[in-house]
Formats: C-alpha cells, sequence, structure tokens
C-alpha cells in the first residue's frame, strides 16, 4: 500500500496471518531498514517515483509467529468443510494457555463457543494448551496424538496439556465408540451384559465389575436369613463404575457409582448351571438391610437377568417350584402379596414390572396365575386411584401440600421431570399431623426420584406435606405429587 504526501510516499508492508515475520525489504533496490521489533508488518517513508519494485522476505525465525487451532461441530461457519473433518461425539473447551515459563496468558487471542461446539485460538509455537476433551456417553477419547504431538492428562477429570506445534491444527474425529462391559473375575460368571435406565451420565462408558466374595459366617448368616426358603448357590461381589479414557483403555478416570436413579439391567453368563425352576437376586443394600431381586433365568443359555439401582453384595439363589400340573414352570406368577411387593420394588423405584408370563399346554393362562393377576389388578387400583387434592406451594426451600381436610394418608407418590438438565439425589419428606410443632416431623429421606417413586408410610391423619429436595446445580422438577388414604 503506497500512501502520497508532498514531499515523500509512505508504504506499508502487511504479511497474511500466520505467513511468518518480515525479514528484509528492498525498494526500488534499496535495502530498507527495519524497526526494531518488526514482526509482520512495516511501514516506510520514500522519495516519490513513477513505480515502486518491493522486495520481502520473511524472517527464518518463526518461533513467535502464532498458529491457528481450530474445531467444528457442523458446517455453519466453513460450508466446505468435509464430514470427517468435524468434531463429533463429544465437547472442546481450552481452559487455559501458558508460555514456556508456566505462565498463564489468558484466553485473549481464542474464540470458542461452548453451546454451539466450535472454535479456534491463535497460539505461539511451544505454549502449553490446557485442554477440556469430553467425550459423550458412550464414547471415548482413544488417541493420545494430535498432529503428532502428545496429550498428556491432568489431575482433573477430562483435562490434558497440548504443547502447541509449528503448525496449524485442525482437530476432529478424536472420539470413539466404546460399549459398555463386564468384567467378570469370576470363578461363577463368564461375562455379561448392562443396560442403565436412563440417563445417569453424560460422558465416557462404565464397566461392571464382577468378583468372587468371602463372607463371614455371620455375612453368610443373614444371607440365608433373608433369601425367603431359596438355597444360595454363590456369593459376588458387583461393582459398578464410570470410566473416562485418559487417551487409551489402560489408563482412565475412575468414578464409582454406588446408586442409579434408574434400574439398569443386567445378564450374567453363569459358568455352571442352576438347581431349581426359580432364581433370584439376594441383595445386600448399602444400609444393612436386605431385598429380594425378581430374576430371569434361561436355562438354555444359562443365564441370569435381573434389575437393581445400587451395587455392593449379591448371592444368588433357587428352588424348585411345582405348578398345578406337579410340572417344572419357570414363569410362575407369585401369589397377589408377592406381586404388590415387586410393583412397590420396580414401578415404585421408577422401573418396569416384568412378569414372563407364558401359557400352559392348552396355550391359556393357568387358571391360579390368572385369579393372582386379576387380584393384583384389583389391589393396584385399590391401592392408587382417587388422589387426595391438595393445595400445592412451590418455594425454593421445599413443596408444601395442604390439605383442607385432614385425610388417613398411606402412600405418597412423586415424579420427576426428566427433560431437565438435571435430577434430584437427596430428598426429605416432613408431615404435620394433628398435634405437632411448625416444623413438621421427618418421616422418610431417599436419593432419587426419576420417573416415579412410591413413598409407603404407617396411615396418620395429616394437615400438611412438605418436600425438600436437593441436586448438584438446583435444576430439577417436581413434575407431579400424588396423595393416597388408607383403604
Amino acid at each position: 500500500m503506497v500512501l502520497k504526501s508532498k514531499t515523500k510516499n509512505k508504504i506499508a508492508i502487511q504479511l497474511a496471518f500466520g505467513d511468518g515475520n518480515i525479514g528484509s525489504v528492498t525498494i526500488n533496490g534499496t535495502n530498507m531498514t527495519l524497526p526494531t521489533g518488526t514482526t509482520d508488518r512495516a511501514e516506510f517513508e520514500v522519495a516519490p517515483a513513477t513505480k515502486y519494485v518491493i522486495v520481502v522476505t520473511k524472517s527464518q525465525d518463526v518461533s513467535n509467529v502464532p498458529k491457528t487451532i481450530i474445531w467444528d461441530s457442523d458446517k455453519t461457519n466453513n460450508p466446505s468443510i468435509k464430514d470427517n473433518e468435524l468434531l463429533k461425539n463429544g465437547t472442546i473447551e481450552i481452559l487455559d494457555i501458558k508460555d514456556p515459563n508456566g505462565n498463564s496468558v489468558g484466553l485473549d487471542n481464542v474464540n470458542q463457543d461452548l453451546d454451539k461446539n466450535n472454535g479456534w485460538a491463535s497460539i505461539i509455537p511451544g505454549s502449553k494448551v490446557i485442554l477440556k476433551l469430553k467425550p459423550d456417553y458412550g464414547y471415548q477419547l482413544t488417541s493420545i496424538t494430535i498432529n503428532d504431538e502428545k496429550l498428556i492428562a491432568g489431575k482433573e477429570q477430562s483435562t490434558f496439556e497440548y504443547i502447541m506445534p509449528n503448525t496449524n491444527v485442525h482437530i476432529s474425529g478424536i472420539f470413539e465408540k466404546v460399549d459398555d462391559t463386564v468384567n467378570a473375575e469370576s470363578d461363577k460368571v463368564k461375562n455379561g451384559t448392562i443396560e442403565l435406565g436412563g440417563k445417569e451420565i453424560d460422558t465416557g462408558s462404565v464397566v461392571l465389575s464382577v468378583d468372587d466374595i468371602e463372607l463371614s459366617k455371620e455375612q453368610i448368616s443373614n444371607f440365608e436369613k433373608n433369601a425367603n426358603g431359596y438355597n444360595i448357590s454363590s456369593y459376588l461381589d458387583i461393582s459398578l463404575s464410570q470410566v473416562i479414557y485418559k487417551g487409551t483403555q489402560e489408563s482412565v478416570w475412575k468414578n464409582e457409582l454406588k446408586e442409579l436413579k434408574n434400574p439398569a439391567k443386567i445378564t450374567l453368563k453363569l459358568e455352571n448351571g442352576i438347581d431349581g425352576n426359580e432364581v433370584v437376586i439376594v441383595h445386600e443394600k448399602h444400609d444393612g438391610t436386605y431385598e429380594i431381586i425378581p430374576t430371569t433365568y434361561d436355562s438354555e443359555t444359562n443365564t441370569i437377568t435381573f434389575s437393581t439401582t445400587s451395587f455392593s453384595n449379591y448371592a444368588i439363589a433357587s428352588k424348585t417350584a411345582a405348578s398345578e400340573n406337579n410340572e417344572k414352570d419357570n414363569n410362575t406368577v407369585k401369589s397377589v402379596d408377592e406381586l404388590v411387593s415387586l410393583y412397590y420394588y420396580s414401578v415404585g423405584n421408577g422401573g418396569n414390572l416384568l412378569l414372563n408370563l407364558s401359557p400352559d399346554r392348552r396355550g391359556l393362562i393357568p387358571e391360579k396365575d390368572r385369579n393372582n393377576l386379576l387380584g393384583f389388578e384389583k389391589e393396584i387400583k385399590k391401592r392408587f386411584s382417587d388422589p387426595v387434592q391438595a393445595e400445592r406451594l412451590d418455594m425454593d426451600d421445599g413443596i408444601t401440600l395442604t390439605f383442607d381436610e385432614m385425610p388417613i394418608v398411606e402412600h405418597i407418590v412423586l415424579k420427576e421431570d426428566l427433560t431437565c438438565d438435571d435430577f434430584v439425589t437427596e430428598f426429605d419428606i416432613y408431615i404435620q399431623p394433628n398435634k405437632c410443632g411448625e416444623k413438621g416431623v421427618k418421616i422418610y429421606s431417599g436419593k432419587t426420584i426419576g420417573h416415579k417413586r412410591i413413598v409407603k408410610i404407617p396411615p396418620i391423619s395429616l394437615q400438611s406435606i412438605r418436600i425438600v429436595c436437593r441436586s448438584p446445580k438446583d435444576q430439577y422438577k417436581i413434575d407431579k405429587i400424588y396423595i393416597y388414604e388408607k383403604k
């Protein structure tokens, strides 16, 4: 560019972005003196001439010339970009940039949109870039290099250090599909599968670990007392962990998952068959109590399938149940009381109730089973129909339900809005009986709500009920609350 004045002309030289620094300039055969500190731009005043022949050479020292790092998750900013050049199945965020001396230089030269998952940065080669590389659920970071530069995992989950190379960098395709797995280190179990029942984690994958466990005589006695007549064949320690790769499967960040919001479906392939036609899982819960988990046993594949929301010590138990024709029947329906108990455990904890019915040799459901199902339907309708009308008041510190009259309450049913960004992780229920202080009495504490949580309490006449919920971000929503009287 040439700017004219009365006595001299000004010539300005600007190199393209990222093209290096100016090394020397010759104008009409004269070597021009470069100002101290010249980078990619220089200006000179020269005598007027009819034309100028300008020769520019670039500096051999390119160590301080910024290079770009860029990523896009769609084609909005660059329609010509190819599909395989897009960043998919995960997100990138630049957290900090440090010079070679370890000093933070800030993010002034970083432009990133965390919602749209795209961005770019202008970075001096040799700088240390602190990145957060977060895969979606079901995906992992399976490479530890980008443009031949090695990623070094940080202490914080999904953070990496990256030394900016002396070249432009386009990040794409670094996250790969990785399934949830079962790691069986047991003499009783060959392998298995796990299916999460809802939005439990938002990054990485899960590993279910199954190990044999040696219990004390007291622990074995407690299991046997709570097996309800079933014969225990083996004891297992089953644990669940969320894993996020540090670039390889061998090195991971690991978070133990003791409780889930929704039941996970677990299938285990056993080494040996099971004696009996009716199989259950006896589960020692974290609070020291025990529960019987309904289990489906497939004798042909030698697999058991059950659902659970927590992970600790388990026992596989079985017995032989006779049908009306004294034949073995792996799908005999439970009694009405047993079905109601299963309903509380499954549906009452946000899951599904699987009955696994099959017809007899006539192609019909056996009469006894049919009567049990009809009785089960009648009992559920009796308990959970005609909810009590109440005035609901939502406040920052909880939800209060007030009754015009004083019903004798036995069931409280909570439903959470699962479209929210966060979920309830703890909640307490307080009641206001006829004669009680203003603060009320806490009668129940729970961990999660999910699709549905049924809370059964001793029947009591109430003026009001108060529910206090907590979550890490407080972005949950209790969609519905139903109150049912004792019937």
